[in-house]
């Protein structure tokens, strides 16, 4: 049946209501739910796009819904239940969001935007949840986030981002990424895909995570931590900072339309390729290490320690080696099977160089 204006009730105000088997028609200009626990229990339908269903509760359980959800909150607001399979279940808050007591399990869309200046959370962080449906997630302040499926993320805007997930993270071909400070990963192992849509991170931290991929297209990215990971392959618009001593399998980094600064160790097991449009530049101390190293860039600023079986570097302008700066051949390269090699080349420009030690292999400068 459908229920229009709640049965004529204007502003209806109860310590608890219970809603089973309806569809709750928001139509009437009037209504307005006020609870402490509002339940909707196995409903066909909530409210419309145009038209949410005002409410003002503290705590809200959605359970075996079988149709769309559009609310509007005007506080905060905890989610203690969600089940059922209906297309979408999209709340609009004038506050915050938690839903961490109980795990929360549906196919729908999930659509929380809760932008309410500096009260704007989203706490999704029961590590049980079985989210499976499109996330549509967007906070003026932070979101946590875990999830124990594959987790598949559309719109998401936040200052601050925390996903822990027990399966893989992928973002949908059309979604919109906008994270003001730090977004941090933790996929337990498994993949992280963000190379659809638009994405926009500023800080970035990656724990635990087999393959990491990342397509950031707007703007400047500083990764202050890749640990426990295998292979890394991130490619951003602006200027890349890699921060912190990081190992790896193999690390793959491309800044199209800006530069790469290396401030502290880097290291992979296989392969470290790394191509900067503008400058790369490596900082006193931050060691370069893997048996394969290629670096690209228009100019390359080297300051640190470069030890790899197999190197490239390659500079359209100049290569310039401080005086403290090394080049020197893996020092288990008697089990290799090729001798070590560094290959320089600069296609417009000087070479400025240093100390280079392949004593065992051979330097090719162009």
């Amino acid at each position: 049946s459908t229920v229009g204006a709640m049965g004529g009730m204007d502003n209806t105000s109860l310590s608890l209501l219970n809603i089973n088997n309806v569809q709750v028609d928001s139509t009437a200009a009037a209504l307005a739910i006020k609870s402490q626990e509002l339940i909707f229990n196995n409903s066909s339908g909530i409210g419309s796009s145009t038209a949410r269903l005002p409410v003002d509760v503290k705590n809200l359980s959605i359970i075996d819904n079988r149709g769309d959800i559009y609310l509007h909150e005007a506080n905060d607001l905890r989610l203690t239940q969600l089940s059922g399979d209906g297309q979408v279940v999209d709340i609009k808050l004038d506050g915050a969001l938690t839903a961490n007591s109980q795990a929360l399990t549906t196919s729908s869309r999930l659509v929380i935007d809760s932008n309410d200046g500096q009260n704007g959370h989203i706490d999704l962080s029961n590590p049980a949840n079985k989210l499976s449906g499109t996330l549509h997630l967007s906070a003026s302040g932070d979101i946590v986030l875990a999830n124990s499926v594959i987790t598949t993320l559309g719109n998401v805007a936040a200052n601050n981002l925390t996903l822990s997930t027990s399966a893989s993270i992928n973002n949908s071909r059309t979604g919109e990424w906008r994270i003001d400070n730090s977004t941090s990963f933790n996929a337990a192992g498994h993949n992280v895909n963000l190379r659809g849509g638009q994405t926009d991170l500023n800080r970035l931290k990656v724990i635990d995570v087999k393959d990491f991929t990342l397509a950031n297209n707007r703007g400047d990215l500083t990764i202050n931590e890749l640990s426990q990971s295998a292979n890394v392959n991130i490619t951003s618009t602006g200027t890349i900072v890699l921060n912190n001593p990081i190992k790896l399998t193999n690390i793959r980094i491309h800044a199209t339309a800006g530069s790469v600064a290396i401030a502290d160790s880097l290291s992979a097991t296989d392969a470290i390729i790394i191509q900067a449009d503008g400058d790369l530049i490596q900082q006193l101390d931050a060691d370069i290490t893997a048996p394969k190293i290629d670096l690209t860039a228009k100019d390359l600023s080297l300051a640190g320690l470069i030890t790899a079986m197999q190197l490239r570097a390659t500079a359209t302008q100049a290569i310039f080696m401080e005086a403290g700066a090394s080049m020197r051949q893996s020092p288990d390269h008697a089990s290799a099977s090729s001798a070590p090699r560094a290959f320089l080349q600069t296609l417009n420009g000087a070479m400025n160089l240093a100390d280079i030690d392949f004593a065992a292999g051979r330097v090719e400068l162009k």
